[in-house]
């Protein structure tokens, strides 16, 4: 070994061979609360990728906690309600048109 280079084929005792990786390994310190702060990420993220519900139910419920966005869904939610109502009522006032049309056209197909 010549000038702290070791050469191809030389024999040294493994205690130098030690003392110069050991020399190249970086030697600074982790900031305060790193390992914490790994911990406390990867038992958040197992903890998402546990929930069956997923993070998009609790932003949904999030939104719908603050009144205002409460009321647009509750007003959205019976609009659509009586738009549904009113087309099953169209079709049963069609089916009730039809079935009176029929009794009177043809009384025996119907009996």
């Amino acid at each position: 070994m010549q000038n702290g280079k070791m050469h191809p084929g030389e024999r040294d005792d493994p205690g130098q061979l030690r003392g110069l990786l050991l020399a190249g390994r970086p030697t600074s310190e982790l900031p305060p609360g790193f390992r914490n702060g790994v911990w406390r990420r990867v038992e958040h993220a197992a903890a998402e990728a546990g929930s069956v519900t997923g993070p998009w139910l609790w932003h949904l419920l999030e939104f719908l906690w603050r009144p205002r966005q409460a009321l647009v869904a509750a007003s959205v939610m019976l609009a659509l309600g009586g738009v549904l109502g009113a087309v099953a009522e169209h079709r049963h006032a069609d089916s009730q048109a039809q079935a009176r049309y029929l009794a009177l056209v043809a009384p025996q197909v119907i009996q």
